[in-house]
């Protein structure tokens, strides 16, 4: 994962000083939960959501937050894109309105996480 992370930072303008300073400076957190009775959904979902919530509070007040959210292990609720930063993103959507203007990937990908 460390690899195909250092690629994402590298091809948003990322310096490989800041990827290290990064890779020597973070934990990857990858909460699980796994139950057996469909009533339990809601009760499940909204223990990880605080948790979550609850990380996010503790990491940005200790001035180790870093918004980058793995996507292949995010949870709907999470932004994924946020890692990028605002700029980049506006690129991104740029290349996507130029590549895509009749938004045809995203009609053809339903659900998942979108620019």
């Amino acid at each position: 994962m460390a690899l195909v992370l250092m690629m994402d930072l590298l091809l948003v303008g990322t310096s490989i000083a800041q990827i290290f300073d990064y890779l020597l400076t973070t934990i990857v957190l990858l909460p699980w939960a796994q139950w057996d009775n469909k009533e339990d959904d809601e009760v499940v979902k909204e223990a990880y959501s605080r948790f979550m919530v609850k990380a996010k509070t503790l990491t940005k007040r200790s001035g180790h937050y870093y918004p980058f959210v793995y996507m292949n292990y995010a949870d709907q609720e999470q932004d994924v894109y946020a890692g990028v930063g605002k700029e980049n993103r506006k690129k991104l959507k740029k290349i996507q309105k130029k590549y895509d203007p009749e938004g045809i990937f995203d009609r053809l990908q339903p659900g998942y996480f979108k620019i």
